[in-house]
């Protein structure tokens, strides 16, 4: 699990606003806050991610620390229709200790770093380019299933945020449960997706311009983050 230690301290932040739609259609909302942390390695980045579905009953947070190249681990709080399920990856020596939480008790697998190079929360890192990549074996926050499939660069193209015209690097991700599309800006932020959530085929696209990163006061977020087997 993710243990945030309590300390007052002072922290960048960024806050991205997606609106999501289905056939052209507006059904949902996605809010990333991300909170820039210095460390004795580096900057970190914690990731907090809000996704709410009201027309299929779905909400989802996940939240988790970035900071190396290694995938990243999360925990996910899943609610659709009633039902509430919890997937948690946490990072150790091997890999990625993942648990799969629901009313039925407690599923758990160790996952090696070659079997997973990336996760659901850190394809919204705009630290994290997929620059040649070829191939995406993703832990979906979601489900907690592993989702593999070729990565290929399509090309430049413009997407609308906020009325402006942005450019975009365009990739097509091609796993087994259907095609993913994903724009990246200029400065690494997703501003676009066509993806499945919830079982559904939704677009999601940044609302506004991306935000440049503010100081946070008084921040309760410890003299580290770290990440501790369940």
């Amino acid at each position: 699990m993710l243990l945030l230690l309590a300390a007052t301290a002072l922290a960048d932040t960024q806050t991205l606003e997606y609106g999501i739609t289905a056939a052209g259609l507006p059904v949902g909302t996605r809010s990333l806050k991300i909170t820039y942390l210095p460390g004795p390695q580096g900057e970190q980045r914690l990731l907090e991610c809000y996704t709410e579905i009201p027309i299929a009953g779905f909400s989802q947070r996940v939240s988790g620390l970035s900071s190396d190249s290694l995938p990243p681990g999360f925990s996910a709080n899943n609610a659709q229709s009633g039902e509430r399920w919890e997937v948690q990856a946490v990072r150790n020596s091997g890999g990625l200790q993942v648990h799969f939480v629901d009313g039925r008790g407690t599923q758990s697998s160790q996952l090696d770093f070659h079997q997973v190079n990336t996760t659901s929360l850190a394809l919204m890192d705009p630290q994290r380019a997929l620059g040649q990549a070829s191939q995406l074996d993703l832990l979906s926050a979601e489900t907690g299933e592993i989702l593999s499939g070729p990565l290929v660069l399509v090309g430049g193209e413009q997407v609308l945020v906020g009325g402006q015209s942005l450019a975009a690097q365009h990739y097509l991700w091609s796993p087994d449960t259907g095609p993913v599309h994903l724009f990246y800006g200029e400065q690494g932020v997703l501003l676009k997706t066509q993806t499945r959530v919830a079982g559904q085929a939704v677009e999601l696209t940044l609302t506004q311009l991306p935000q440049t990163r503010t100081l946070e006061l008084n921040l309760d977020l410890g003299p580290a983050v770290q990440e501790e087997s369940l």
